[in-house]
C-alpha cells in the first residue's frame, strides 16, 4: 500500500509546487484521489479475503456518486481506452502461442463460439420478448456476451504464476480467448449500432464491411508492431516479463 501510494503523492506534490494543478477542482487532483482510493480499496479487499478488483470497483462507484473531485470527460475516455490497451498488451505478452497452436480447433471454438452463441441467443430473446429491432438486439447481445478482461486476464495470470494448468496451456488459451472475444464483441457492437442508427448517406455495404476491414487492419498493425518491438525493444525474455 505504501509502495503504491507514495509515488502517487510525490507526483502530485511536484505538480502542485510547479503550479500545474490546484485542489480541489484541478483534474490532476481528481485523478490522484481516484488512484489513491482504488489503491486503498484494493488493499482493503485483500485484507478481508476478496480480490483487489472488488475494492477498486467499490471505490470508483463511491467517487462517481459523491461530491468527490471530478475528472474531465475527455480524460475519462482516455483513461478507459488506455486501461483496455494495457490489459490487452499484458494478455498478449503472457500468451504462449505454441500451446494455442497445439490446441488447434479447440482454441478456435473457445475463442469464437461462446460469445457468438450468447449474443445470438440474447438477440433472439430480445426480439421475441421485448420487440426490439434486430440490430439493437444484436448490439445488446454483444454487450452482454463480452467478458471482462480485467477479471479474466488478471485471474489467469495469477493462476499461471501458481503453476495451475501451465502444462496443458490452459491459462494462455483462456487469456487469448478472452482478449479476442472482447475485440470481436466491440467490433460487432459498433457495426450493429451503425446499422441501427445509420444515416441515409452512409452505405450499407460499407457498414457491413467495416468490421472485417477493421479487424484485418488491427491484426496487421499488431503483427507489424509486435515484430518490430521483438527485434528492437523486447528482444530479451526478461524485458517481456
Amino acid at each position: 500500500l505504501i509502495g503504491h501510494g507514495t509515488p502517487i503523492i510525490l507526483l502530485y506534490l511536484a505538480l502542485f509546487l510547479l503550479d500545474i494543478d490546484r485542489p480541489p477542482d484541478g483534474p490532476w487532483f481528481g485523478l490522484i484521489v481516484l488512484c489513491l482510493s482504488s489503491t486503498v480499496g484494493g488493499y482493503a479487499s485483500t485484507v478481508v479475503g476478496l480480490p483487489p478488483l472488488v475494492g477498486q470497483l467499490l471505490a470508483g462507484i463511491i467517487l462517481a456518486n459523491t461530491s468527490a473531485p471530478s475528472i474531465p470527460e475527455d480524460w475519462r475516455q482516455r483513461i478507459r481506452s488506455s486501461g483496455l490497451v494495457v490489459i490487452l498488451l499484458r494478455s498478449g505478452l503472457d500468451v504462449n502461442v505454441d500451446k494455442i497452436r497445439n490446441a488447434g480447433k479447440v482454441a478456435l471454438r473457445l475463442i469464437f463460439l461462446p460469445a457468438l452463441l450468447e449474443a445470438l441467443t440474447t438477440a433472439l430473446a430480445s426480439v421475441l420478448i421485448l420487440d426490439m429491432s434486430p440490430a439493437i438486439a444484436l448490439a445488446q447481445g454483444f454487450i452482454l456476451a463480452a467478458v471482462s478482461p480485467a477479471v479474466v486476464v488478471g485471474g489467469m495470470i495469477d493462476l499461471r504464476r501458481r503453476g495451475y494448468g501451465v502444462g496443458k496451456g490452459i491459462p494462455s488459451l483462456v487469456i487469448a480467448a478472452a482478449s479476442i472475444d472482447d475485440i470481436v464483441a466491440i467490433s460487432a457492437f459498433s457495426m450493429c449500432i451503425g446499422l441501427a442508427v445509420r444515416d441515409n448517406d452512409k452505405s450499407l455495404v460499407w457498414l457491413v464491411m467495416n468490421m472485417p476491414i477493421t479487424l484485418c487492419l488491427g491484426v496487421g498493425v499488431g503483427i507489424a508492431g509486435g515484430l518490430f518491438l521483438s527485434l528492437n525493444v523486447w528482444h530479451k525474455r526478461w524485458q517481456r516479463s
